[in-house]
């Protein structure tokens, strides 16, 4: 009896123990019915032992670290190391070592020490560089030493070829630019540009005119630079910054006249970021201001010391690598001190550091390292007790396809649950809104869902209230103390009932007061930042139409209300209501928007009444055929196209409140048209027209733009109430009714009905008929490019990969003799890179010949259109080489010194000097 009992426990810890992570007997906690892609409800039971801080939690398609969720469950653990950071080991060390680095990637490299006393100080630090990296538009080196975020050395020196950059006159274009203007003496003409992170850039601007001139350039950060210049064109000199800019900035541009020289500069107004600045104000405009970056210096040959980073840098470096060692090893390097290098790229390049000198005093005597050693990176070790640890942050969802799942949840191998789920039709609760509230004051809570539908609400506030089958999303509550509250709130529909828990903060008034206000402030604050990067007239309007001044002027009474006269809970209340009534929108937004595309209007936009209005339509005429009509017209002689965006107010509760449409027409005659009339279907009243417009009404229909002799590009802009979809634009162009197309009897070619009938082809009713036999001509064409391109990458790849492992291609076949010889004597993969790693072959080299003697893929997705000549290859020099490495000895590095006599060049070696050719252990 007692045996069974001691294995039936031996069974269990089976059961529930790993190496290093242990299940507590009341495992773990899942809800089990789920709307489709909803957040995953639960916990688990568990307790760590020098488990990974890495270890991976993997739930259906999803995943995250362990350490991430002990750190959003706040719970205690012990790390070993005791800081959690990665620790590294030191091998391969030598006194050169040549490193490739990808683009934008970096290579960790580092310097071992090795002392049986304290360490008392470090002297001096230097090592050599060479790069064989060219110009470049990215920064081709930064040193980090202890891989601490902080560089210690970047490259600096520039040269005067430009890099290609995005936008470099920033929102001018050429197009639009029809106007020159005077440049005037201390008027500064001004373009914002996104500056890349670079760190010299070439500023000018295109100006005309002839004679001795002098121009400043400037940018907003404060630099400066002067051209000097006799005639007009590009002019332009360099600027370098001090440091390199972190991150994509904006920054003004600006140029100066020194003095009144009669040279001029080009402008165009439409929807500007640019600006004159003068004695008159500030007005907007873009000019043809230009910044664009210079390219990095080639990094060649050079060392790091402390003539290269100035002697107070260095001794602050070998200060920190002091400060590392005591932090990171007590100062103990007995076993060994590792100090990390971390090289940046930022372009491909070998870079290789050699001649190194560490300098250190060790009581009172000089010391010194002189290799660099390759790292190997070790996670972090995490013990913990036991805790139920919260799944609900870890951003795992329920699978999207409705019905019954089976799902199991694994930390690394080990699998610590597994259920089945059911996922359900049933509303998809989001949020709930406010979640920070003030007490006795009565709130409306709002809560949010994925879907809509017919649902029923129960609300549980947590101090001890309920509402239960309501059927709005929102209900008013008064928390009558202050502290934290669990609302649980439940939507359910006829397929079941999502479930899910927020957090209440309920506070004082009086904090709230102040916290409400301060929030509101910021919330307008950034709206109106937002607003203000709007065209000027777009912005004031949309202002205006939120009523913002009003709305900040209502927050700054209650605020003096509050701080001067505040008396007690009974007026705070009064205020917080004040303030709960405003409803300020958390963010701006700009949605729906179109790239400039071609338009045509829609027949249902089609009013013959409003054209009888305007002389333009006959009222008794078929509305289909008149369309028709316009349509070929329009297609003959008049190109339009549009650009849009849409407006809105985001709030709390996530809800959006669409404000205004704008939308930009741009009208291109392809001949000269007498007469056009634009009409927009909506109440004048609310129809914002930008520029120099004369437009007229039509009663509460609309209103219309009359083009008389249209023979240049032209323009019409406007803001529309509410949110405009492409489908929706509620604009109509037609030329004059007696235009013979529209008056005369015409047979209309293209009908638009979605079919390619008789007489209409694709370029002549493109909108029925589609030109699909060129399209799939180009695919065709496109596909197989793309197989030629990927084959010569392909074999291009493999070639220079294989070069890079084996500089010498007798060490690659002598090799795969060796396995070849030694698999058929019976040795396993495995013996036989034990033996070879004993001799210094990296684990790359021999996993590259293993799968070329096996004609296996050594790179890239592999085509195998030359797979046989490689087998070929292979077989042909395994041939050349019978009798050399009969027995499975391994061969020394390298195995180019074995020199391989063929037929055609030398006489056959005699069996004596065969055996001479093997290389033995």
């Amino acid at each position: 009896m007692r045996l069974t009992i001691i294995l039936l426990a031996v069974l269990l810890l089976i059961g529930s123990v790993s190496a290093n992570i242990t299940i507590g007997n009341n495992s773990h906690e899942l809800t089990l019915t789920y709307g489709p892609s909803q957040p995953i409800d639960g916990w688990i039971n568990i307790s760590l032992s020098d488990e990974s801080a890495y270890s991976e939690i993997k739930f259906l398609d999803y995943n995250a670290s362990l350490f991430d969720i002990l750190e959003k469950n706040s719970v205690s653990y012990t790390c070993l190391p005791s800081n959690c950071k990665k620790g590294y080991s030191a091998v391969d060390g030598e006194a050169s070592k040549t490193i490739y680095i990808e683009k934008g990637e970096y290579k960790d490299i580092g310097i071992r020490i090795k002392s049986l006393k304290e360490i008392n100080g470090f002297t001096s630090l230097k090592f050599d560089l060479s790069s064989n990296q060219g110009l470049s538009c990215l920064n081709p080196l930064r040193i980090d030493f202890l891989n601490d975020n902080s560089i210690e050395w970047e490259a600096t020196e520039t040269t005067d070829e430009l890099c290609v950059m995005m936008n470099p006159y920033g929102c001018f274009k050429e197009a639009d630019s029809s106007q020159e203007t005077l440049m005037l003496k201390e008027n500064r003409y001004c373009e914002k540009i996104n500056f890349p992170p670079r760190k010299a850039f070439r500023v000018g601007a295109e100006v005309s005119g002839s004679g001795s001139a002098e121009f400043e350039m400037s940018l907003e950060s404060g630099q400066k630079c002067t051209i000097e210049t006799s005639e007009g064109g590009e002019i332009n000199c360099d600027i370098i910054l001090e440091n390199e800019l972190p991150d994509f900035t904006p920054m003004h541009v600006c140029i100066e006249p020194k003095e009144d020289y009669g040279y001029k500069i080009k402008y165009e107004d439409n929807r500007t970021c640019g600006y004159i600045e003068s004695s008159m104000g500030q007005f907007d405009h873009d000019y043809p201001v230009f910044a664009r970056p210079l390219k990095y210096a080639a990094l060649g040959d050079f060392t790091f010391d402390e003539n290269l980073i100035e002697e107070q840098n260095m001794a602050n470096l070998l200060s920190s690598i002091e400060n590392y060692i005591s932090s990171e090893y007590q100062g103990n390097c007995s076993e060994e001190c590792i100090i990390p290098i971390r090289f940046h790229s930022g372009d491909y390049q070998d870079l290789t550091i050699s001649d190194l000198a560490l300098n250190y005093s060790m009581e009172g005597h000089p010391h010194s390292v002189s290799l660099f050693y390759n790292l190997e990176e070790s996670d972090p070790k995490l013990n913990t007790e036991f805790n139920k640890l919260s799944l609900n942050n870890l951003n795992f969802m329920s699978p999207s396809e409705i019905g019954e799942h089976d799902v199991e949840l694994k930390i690394g191998e080990e699998k610590i649950f597994e259920e089945k789920i059911n996922v359900a039709g049933v509303p998809e609760i989001e949020n709930l809104y406010p979640v920070e509230v003030p007490a006795v004051i009565p709130v409306n809570f709002v809560v949010t869902t994925e879907n809509k539908g017919n649902f029923t609400y129960s609300w549980d506030f947590g101090d001890g209230s309920s509402e239960e089958n309501l059927h709005k999303d929102s209900v008013m509550h008064t928390y009558p103390n202050t502290g934290i509250y669990d609302v649980v709130v439940r939507v359910s529909n006829s397929n079941g009932e999502s479930v899910k828990t927020f957090n209440i903060n309920v506070v004082p008034p009086v904090e709230y007061i102040n916290y409400t206000i301060s929030k509101q402030i910021n919330n307008l604050n950034k709206i109106e930042r937002e607003i203000s990067a709007l065209p000027d007239w777009i912005g004031e309007i949309l202002k205006k139409e939120i009523k913002l001044e009003d709305t900040k002027a209502e927050i700054e009474t209650q605020e003096k209300r509050y701080k001067e006269g505040f008396v007690g809970d009974e007026e705070a209340v009064q205020i917080m209501k004040t303030l709960m009534r405003l409803n300020i929108p958390v963010n701006f937004t700009k949605s729906a928007s179109m790239d400039p595309s071609d338009f045509l209007p829609k027949a249902s936009e089609l009013d013959l009444a409003s054209l009888e209005t305007i002389g333009a339509g006959y009222p008794d005429s078929p509305k289909e055929e008149y369309h028709d009509a316009v349509i070929k017209w329009l297609l003959e002689n008049l190109g339009v196209t549009l650009e849009s965006e849409s407006y809105s107010l985001i709030f709390e509760d996530g809800s959006e409140q669409p404000l205004y449409s704008y939308l930009k027409f741009t009208l291109t005659p392809k001949t000269d048209i007498g007469e056009l009339y634009f009409i927009v279907n909506a109440d004048p009243s609310k129809i914002w027209y930008h520029g120099d417009i004369s437009y007229q009404d039509l009663g509460e229909r609309g209103s219309y733009v009359t083009f008389f002799d249209l023979m240049e590009t032209s323009t019409v802009e406007f803001l529309y109430p509410g949110l405009i979809t492409p489908s929706e634009i509620p604009v109509y162009i037609s030329p004059y009714a007696d235009e013979p197309q529209i008056s005369g009897e015409i047979q209309v070619t293209c009908n638009n009905n979605g079919k390619c009938e008789e007489g209409e082809n694709y370029k002549n009713c493109r909108s029925d008929c589609k030109p699909w036999k060129w399209t799939l001509f180009w695919l065709i064409l496109v596909l197989f490019l793309g197989f030629v391109v990927y084959i010569i990458l392909q074999e291009w790849y493999k070639r220079h990969y294989e070069s890079y492992l084996f500089p010498h291609k007798n060490e690659l076949f002598n090799l795969i003799n060796f396995m070849n010889n030694a698999q058929n004597q019976g040795l396993k993969k495995s013996e036989i890179y034990d033996k070879l790693l004993k001799l210094k072959w990296k684990k790359e080299q021999l996993e590259y010949a293993w799968k070329k003697l096996h004609g296996m893929r050594t790179g890239m997705w592999e085509i195998p259109i030359f797979k046989w000549v490689e087998k070929k290859e292979v077989k042909k020099e395994i041939d050349k080489r019978k009798g050399i490495f009969q027995k499975p000895e391994a061969p020394s590095k390298p195995l180019a010194e074995i020199h391989l006599k063929t037929k055609d060049n030398q006489k056959k070696p005699s069996k004596k000097s065969q055996n001479n050719k093997r290389v033995k252990v």
